[in-house]
């Protein structure tokens, strides 16, 4: 009972919020870089028991032979440490109904939280690497870390894709001009 209170007054706490335009507009290249819609997925990466999950929409495609896909990851986060660790992760592309799941990934650390139990997310063993998926997700990139290239305050993980599946059926979730957007088929 204490358990499911704790985590209903967390979810209240870090229920989605549109954030406020605060301080100096983005820089330009930000505001050129998202004037088209960016996927929002989920990551996922575990290491010596210690699992995380959180949302991204720095993700891109690098090489189709070999498969190359590559995240940008805040070089300080913590599921960046766990990446470097495991040498492994996973692109979870999600459903736009995933929404609230998304901000509460976003909004709190897995270093102090069990995102996996605040958001009610299942998760599931990946096949090819030691890391957890998401169950019921539109797809997946199971990925093995080929290359890390420190950029500034974040990282660019290259990871070599080891199994992947399509499995889609909903609308996708995507970050445009600092919202978020439900957008259907067109930008598959």
């Amino acid at each position: 009972m204490l358990k499911k209170r704790l985590l209903d007054r967390l979810k209240t706490r870090l229920r989605p919020r549109r954030p406020a335009q605060h301080g100096p507009p983005p820089p330009e290249f930000i505001r050129v870089a998202y004037c088209t819609p960016r996927q929002v997925v989920l990551i996922t990466a575990r290491h010596n028991g210690a699992e995380n999950v959180w949302p991204i929409d720095w993700h891109v495609p690098l090489s189709m032979e070999p498969k190359l896909y590559g995240i940008a990851v805040n070089r300080a986060s913590y599921g960046a440490e766990l990446i470097r660790a495991s040498n492994a992760f996973v692109v979870n592309f999600v459903p736009a109904t995933w929404e609230e799941a998304i901000f509460l990934c976003g909004r709190t650390s897995g270093r102090a939280v069990d995102k996996f139990a605040v958001t009610g997310l299942v998760r599931e063993e990946a096949e090819s690497v030691d890391s957890p998926r998401l169950a019921n997700t539109l797809g997946f990139l199971e990925c093995q870390v080929e290359q890390v290239v420190e950029t500034g305050d974040h990282t660019l993980i290259i990871g070599r894709i080891t199994h992947e599946a399509y499995r889609a059926g909903a609308p996708a979730l995507h970050h445009l001009y600092g919202e978020l957007a439900t957008v259907a088929g067109t930008f598959r």
